[in-house]
């Protein structure tokens, strides 16, 4: 669960991925009730060896945008999520 200034976003793992739902809370009415916008996304994980790994990389950019960061093609220095990085039990 991430909370922040406009909402909260609730992440679901799911059989074959992630349920992703936003709540934002756009205004309020004549009473000073806040009044809600729901957002679902499904992320499904294929069947392929990198299916597991693709899902959550693809998790991890939806929450970014969601949370207000956005690549910028002319910036040097953009979100990169990867899976290159070796253990250091392994040589």
């Amino acid at each position: 669960m991430i909370l922040d200034k406009n909402g909260l976003i609730e992440i679901k793992s799911a059989d074959n991925g992630f349920i992703v739902k936003q709540t934002r809370w756009e205004n309020t009415d004549d009473n000073g009730n806040k009044i809600f916008d729901e957002e679902i996304e499904v992320i499904e994980e294929d069947n392929s060896q990198e299916g597991e790994k693709e899902a959550i990389r693809r998790l991890l950019h939806l929450v970014a945008e969601k949370t207000g960061y956005f690549p910028d093609k002319y910036s040097e220095h953009n979100l990169r999520i990867s899976f290159d990085e070796k253990g250091r039990g392994v040589e």
